[in-house]
């Protein structure tokens, strides 16, 4: 296939997947119900609104910025989850962007990059896309800290320095960017310049340090504090066989794939370029370790997409393999991206019905604050996204929550200080195991009171009344 037919071809191909995604965003937007994690950080910036501090007043154990990010739309244009949803989609097509402003460095063709963040849109849809999660932040300033040092001026640098620091504070994985950066820095046109490359480095160095400054001190966060609350709060491991597993799935094995034939380009002739994104690639695998959700695949993707097209044109436009190996190469791709592909038109049509669930929760909350009232101090366990849709205040480690059930007293199960508490609002009692057999159902439970969460068949509808 010429290539000016198959950049034709991508052309035709971007405008269904382009109208696709304008009708799964308008759905997203204002059908899909806010996901528990989403709830736990949308809240925190609704406190954030009231004047609260940063991991001082708040329990905050991620790095801020996305946090504030949302705190500026609100403070522009107001709350709600469809103004936060929208703020989501801006920050993964601004994330699209930046991925096309790469391609089109790296292959010299608009269509191509055009498509390429058309198609990175379409597939994020299959890794959690529409949930309120932080990956997309750590893929946007990644990716520009990347797309800076692929120029290399003394500017870039600096600006990639920054761009270094607003992804590590938008997630503690935005250092896996950090090793191809620091390889980047000595790369000038078609070689290497060691005594540039420190120079570029202190200019990295000075703009990441610079950030930090300004953002510690325009957000008033004390840095001690700051370490100590993002620190020692990890997950369990899954561990290397889980993170095997994850990969070799249908939502994981086109990764494997794009990451093996850069291999077999590579062994033949060295690419600078395609070592960089492989290795980025191959980095960003990382947090399957700690956990296999799909949100974390979104960490690879903008890597993967790029290694797929170097993977087309290597292997498709290039005089580098046999015919058989072509088409072994074609099926590998397309049995594997069915999966994803599968996944992304499945999810907006999951929620075809998504008014009646976010409905339905939204009665659920309204319920709970007949008992609960809003601005109220509670603990909500399993169903964080409560704390939003109820304006509950979060707690802090200093307020102290102690769980007392009648079938016993079962301390500090959460790691609070020993205190009375307000309201403990427990989704799916059997988090912990519990001797009442009585108790192992849907519990809110006080100090003053009990009341109990009746859930109908799992279904989301409620009734609250008091037992005294």
């Amino acid at each position: 296939m010429e290539l000016k037919k198959a950049e034709r071809a991508l052309a035709l191909m971007s405008i269904p997947l382009l109208a696709y995604l304008l009708f799964s965003w308008i759905r997203i937007i204002f059908l899909f119900p806010v996901n528990p994690d989403g709830g736990c950080y949308l809240s925190v910036t609704e406190r954030l609104s009231d004047g609260l501090r940063p991991y001082v007043d708040i329990s905050m154990n991620y790095p801020p910025v996305s946090y504030y990010y949302y705190l500026i739309f609100r403070e522009l244009i107001g709350g709600g989850d469809i103004i936060y949803r929208f703020a989501l989609l801006t920050i993964e097509a601004a994330s699209s962007f930046v991925l096309a402003l790469i391609t089109k460095r790296l292959f010299k063709s608009t269509v191509v990059s055009v498509f390429s963040g058309i198609l990175f849109l379409f597939f994020y849809l299959a890794y959690d896309g529409p949930w309120f999660v932080m990956e997309p932040f750590v893929n946007l300033f990644s990716l520009a800290a990347v797309f800076f040092l692929l120029n290399s001026s003394k500017a870039g640098a600096l600006a990639s320095g920054a761009c270094l620091l607003l992804s590590v504070m938008s997630k503690q994985y935005g250092v896996l960017v950090l090793p191809s950066l620091l390889l980047l820095i000595f790369r000038k046109q078609d070689g290497f310049d060691v005594k540039t490359g420190l120079l570029r480095g202190l200019l990295l160095c000075g703009g990441f340090l610079l950030t930090a400054l300004v953002m510690f001190q325009l957000l008033h966060i004390d840095v001690a504090i700051f370490i100590s609350k993002i620190s020692g709060h990890g997950y369990e491991k899954e561990g290397i066989l889980k993170m095997l597993s994850a990969l070799f799935s249908t939502r994981g094995l086109w990764f494997i794939v794009v990451l093996i034939l850069p291999v077999v380009v590579l062994l033949r002739k060295f690419d600078f370029n395609l070592f960089i994104f492989t290795f980025l690639c191959l980095c960003h695998t990382a947090p399957l370790y700690v956990r296999t959700y799909p949100h974390y695949f979104q960490l690879l993707l903008p890597y993967g997409i790029i290694l797929l097209i170097y993977a087309a044109v290597k292997f498709f436009f290039e005089e580098t393999s046999t015919g058989n190996f072509k088409k072994v190469t074609a099926a590998a791709l397309i049995l594997t991206l069915t999966g994803p592909a599968a996944a992304a038109l499945y999810v907006p049509a999951r929620y075809a019905m998504s008014f009646k669930d976010k409905r339905e929760i939204a009665v659920t909350a309204q319920k709970i604050n007949t008992v609960v009232g809003q601005r109220s101090a509670a603990l909500v366990i399993n169903e964080p996204q409560f704390w939003y849709l109820c304006n509950l205040y979060p707690p802090t480690h200093e307020e102290g929550y102690h769980v007392v059930y009648k079938s016993g007293d079962y301390g500090n199960p959460f790691k609070y200080n020993m205190a009375d508490i307000p309201f403990v609002l427990w989704f799916d009692g059997d988090t912990i195991a519990l001797d009442d057999p009585q108790l192992t159902g849907y519990l809110m439970l006080t100090h003053k009171k009990t009341a109990v969460l009746h859930f109908h068949g799992g279904k989301r509808t409620v009734e609250i009344w008091d037992r005294k």
